[in-house]
């Protein structure tokens, strides 16, 4: 009995132990993941509509001149009048040099004289038709001296319209000794001395006009279908406020290099502030009319390494920021806006604001 009395502690231990092992384990109480909070603002908060916009290309390019004139002599000759020099500016119809006629005063004195004896000899030889034709319908006469008098009238006008020609072509040379400006304009060049001796195609002056001045820019080819004659432009000039344009022309055929063709725009420049071969760039209108899309600022969209882009939508019932994943392209090369591409709609409100910790999902305290 006390045998039994000793070892009955210790079977009550193991008894205690195989309970245990066979009862089923506690309960694991859930944890809840605590989302990180942020504070903001209504202003902070963004809802998305539809917008009007258009598509702009930032193009480069440069100032030329709107028109250049080459002046070249017409007639030979010496040069005894210079009256521009390089640099100035010419008006348009000023007389930029003469020359000195030389032998032409003595040919267009020639062409005049045979000019006015062939003139005479038209008179007579229709003095003399008129005679012939009353006294042929009188019969006075043969049929064949009115049909010769005919014939030396037919010919002396023929004569007489050589020799008026060549008087014309001689006053024109003379005065083709007089240089006159085709166009306003400044003197790029002058390659000439007074003095100088020239003959028909030497140069005399170069002019060159830069009020309006013209933009020449380059555009690439997949661009082409979005731009026509009228086409807004901002033009951005060094040291100059943006100047707003349209494009005045486009060439037919792009260059086979480049695979570029070139527009032009004109620009006002009435004290020749800008000067030719200045670099320029523009930002150009592609569209013609209005799109609709839905427009974002650049703040609110983020940016991950592996390229894709994101923005946090708000929602409203839970007062949480949760991670979307969308498609969006600039609006313009200042990229200071995107156009929602995949993603978004109207309607929906995100955070104007980068998420700085790219967290998936975020709890809001909304401050009024």
């Amino acid at each position: 009995m006390q045998t039994i009395k000793a070892f009955f502690p210790l079977f009550l231990l193991i008894a205690l132990f195989a309970l245990n092992s066979c009862s089923p384990p506690p309960a694991k109480v859930e944890e809840k993941t605590k989302l990180e909070e942020i504070t903001l603002t209504r202003s902070d908060l963004l809802e998305l509509k539809v917008s009007d916009y258009s598509k702009t290309l930032l193009i480069y390019g440069q100032l030329v001149p709107d028109k250049e004139a080459q002046v070249s002599a017409e007639v030979s000759g010496e040069i005894t009048e210079l009256n521009y020099e390089q640099g100035k500016y010419v008006p348009k119809g000023a007389l930029l040099a003469k020359l000195k006629p030389s032998d032409l005063l003595s040919e267009l004195t020639r062409a005049k004289s045979n000019r006015n004896r062939e003139e005479a000899q038209l008179n007579l030889a229709r003095l003399d038709l008129t005679r012939k034709t009353k006294a042929a319908a009188q019969g006075l006469i043969a049929l064949s001296e009115l049909d010769q008098a005919k014939a030396n009238t037919r010919s002396a006008e023929e004569v007489y319209k050589g020799s008026s020609s060549e008087y014309d072509l001689r006053q024109s040379d003379l005065a083709k000794t007089k240089i006159i400006a085709p166009i306003g304009g400044y003197v790029q060049a002058r390659p000439v001395k007074l003095g100088q001796f020239v003959r028909p195609g030497d140069p005399l002056y170069q002019l060159v006009q830069l009020d309006p001045i013209k933009a020449e820019f380059e555009v690439p080819t997949e661009a082409a279908a979005n731009i026509i004659i009228g086409s807004r432009l901002t033009v951005e000039i060094e040291g100059q406020a943006p100047i707003e344009s349209k494009v005045e022309a486009i060439e037919p055929i792009a260059a086979a290099d480049t695979r570029t063709y070139k527009i032009y725009a004109l620009i006002q420049n009435p004290e020749s502030r800008l000067k030719a071969n200045s670099f320029a760039k523009a930002q150009l209108v592609l569209t013609q009319g209005k799109e609709r899309g839905v427009i974002i600022p650049a703040n609110a969209l983020n940016l991950a390494d592996d390229g894709r882009q994101s923005v946090l939508v708000f929602n409203e019932a839970n007062k949480r920021l949760i991670k979307k994943i969308v498609k969006a392209t600039p609006l313009d090369p200042s990229a200071l806006s995107y156009v929602i591409e995949e993603g978004l709609e109207a309607g929906q409100i995100i955070l104007n604001a980068p998420n700085k910790k790219d967290a998936p999902e975020l709890q809001t305290q909304i401050l009024n």
